[in-house]
């Protein structure tokens, strides 16, 4: 059917030429946070002997292209054999370097932050190794302010702990983990108060994960991300937006720390870094979902338009899983963007 009328065209890129999409390809230019769209050819031969392009796959079809700076020539012709891929089309970014051919600090601090902007995590797979605490912090503290945690640190390190000792607290205990966002329920000691303190003064900006020895197969230690900003557009803008004035009250009926408290987040934001409209939720997790568990959480709707149930939100974020193990690497993710969820699976 032919619709009478003026017809206009829209521009997804900062450059508004007129680009096809079966005459181009799509680059991501990590270096300045922007996409580039040209002649594959074109983009190919970028590189240079600081710029290093790569092919990016999803679901093993060339999908895009990465544009990486490298400190040096060098370490450019390393880093183009590094594969990288996609978990979803446009969500979790894995880097894979051939073992120990490269460092975590031979990509640019820039070039990861335009990456975790893009894609909410990135996956840094199969780099030289970090051996202790201090050796990750000199890289990642090149980032910005750290977390300091009262008698742990900046790290606060993940054992194997015996079946027969109880955990200090809920992440280095073997229980499985709540879909969340880090740090929704800060501990006590933080002082955090939501009457003095803003969402951004509370919630971590990023939050890295080193996997230094893998559990093995089958032997729990995974991840599920969900792609927090995906799920809002599942549903009609109609809903974004009785999501958007719903409040939710989040809080522990048991906790390690022996203290119950609650705190208030908007069901659905505005991402502040990113600019997108995000999920704010976690997991059901109480004594009737998960019976026997040692801490549990439950929430309340303090406000809203419209009737909402903990199980509407389960339904969506439930439909954008992410599953990936953390085998030997390191992965980063960014505060109320599309990558904020993690859970690890009970092991037996």
């Amino acid at each position: 059917m032919q619709h009478e009328g003026s017809k206009s065209s829209i521009s997804l890129l900062e450059d508004s030429t007129i680009k096809t999409p079966w005459h181009n390809t799509l680059l991501f230019d990590a270096s300045t946070g922007q996409f580039l769209a040209d002649k594959k050819r074109s983009l190919m031969t970028s590189a240079s002997d600081e710029l290093v392009v790569l092919k990016v796959s999803f679901e093993g079809t060339d999908w895009m292209l990465l544009r990486l700076r490298a400190p040096d020539a060098n370490r450019a012709r390393r880093m183009g054999f590094i594969r990288a891929t996609l978990c979803k089309e446009s969500f979790g970014l894995i880097l894979e370097s051939p073992e120990d051919l490269l460092d975590v600090g031979d990509i640019h601090q820039d070039n990861v932050t335009h990456m975790l902007k893009q894609f909410g995590v990135v996956f840094l797979r199969g780099f030289k190794k970090s051996s202790d605490p201090e050796q990750l912090e000199a890289w990642y503290g090149k980032r910005g302010k750290m977390i300091y945690w009262p008698g742990v640190g900046h790290t606060k390190v993940i054992k194997d702990i015996p079946n027969d000792e109880t955990g200090p607290d809920f992440v280095t205990s073997k229980e499985s983990l709540p879909v969340h966002f880090d740090l929704m329920i800060p501990p006590p000691y933080f002082g955090v108060d939501q009457s003095k303190h803003g969402y951004e003064d509370t919630i971590p900006k990023e939050v890295v994960l080193y996997c230094h020895r893998a559990a093995g197969k089958g032997k729990g230690g995974a991840s599920i991300l969900v792609d927090a900003a995906q799920a809002t557009l599942m549903i009609s803008g109609q809903a974004r937006e009785i999501f958007r004035k719903t409040v939710i009250a989040y809080g522990f009926t048991k906790a390690y720390e022996g203290e119950a408290r609650a705190f208030e987040y908007p069901a659905l934001m505005r991402c502040p870094w990113t600019g997108r409209d995000v999920f704010r939720c976690t997991e059901l997790w109480n004594e009737e979902t998960h019976p026997g568990s040692a801490e549990t959480l439950d929430y309340k709707v303090v406000s809203s338009q419209r009737h909402i149930s903990p199980e509407m939100i389960d339904k969506l974020i439930s439909k954008v899983d992410c599953e990936t193990l953390t085998h030997h690497c390191i992965y980063l993710r960014s505060f109320a963007s599309n990558s904020d969820i993690e859970r690890r699976p009970r092991q037996p």
